[in-house]
């Protein structure tokens, strides 16, 4: 596996990486004297493991049957909000049949850690019938497009290891839009 390192970005595996834990690591020299911090970022770890399947309890999804556009949705970068309320973001072609940069942070507690994440797919994959999806390794997302400017979609990390941390299991929603 090859690792190249961005500032605090890491990109492994066609996968931008950051993931910031706030303790165990350098500090970080405060505006006062009085608050310390400390940040760390971890390598993506993806491997197979043996640990009994765990199933997460999605959260409640969109019930509305979207009304599907005939033109596609609307080219450019969309953005929105997960309903941790941490950002989503993506791009469409110009000919509305694929998407591009997929980016999605959200946060948790795992083990000992208090974790945020900042992941992005690079891509591209296909718009086919107004939906979208990709998993790669133990994240997966999907959307689909409900108007040529709205779209919502969920995500999971289904024992996603963070170094040092544990396993990350988490199911999520996300909305973004158009301009």
């Amino acid at each position: 596996m090859k690792v190249h390192r961005l500032g605090t970005v890491v990109l492994v595996a066609g996968l931008l990486v950051l993931a910031s834990v706030p303790f165990f690591a350098t500090p970080v020299l405060p505006q006062s004297p009085s608050a310390l911090q400390y940040h760390v970022y971890l390598p993506l770890v993806m491997r197979q493991t043996s640990l009994p399947a765990v199933t997460p309890t999605p959260t409640t999804a969109p019930t509305a049957t979207p009304t599907i556009p005939a033109s596609g949705p609307a080219p450019g970068q969309w953005s929105g909000l997960t309903n941790l309320g941490y950002p989503v973001s993506f791009w469409v072609s110009e000919d509305s049949t694929q998407w591009s940069k997929f980016a999605l942070r959200t946060a948790g507690r795992v083990g000992p850690c208090d974790v945020t994440i900042a992941i992005t797919v690079t891509g591209p994959g296909p718009i086919t019938n107004n939906q979208f999806s990709r998993t790669v390794g133990n994240y997966s997302f999907s959307g689909q497009f409900s108007s040529s400017v709205n779209s919502a979609g969920w995500y999971t990390f289904t024992n996603y290891y963070i170094y040092g941390c544990g396993y990350l299991n988490q199911v999520g929603t996300w909305t973004a839009g158009r301009p």
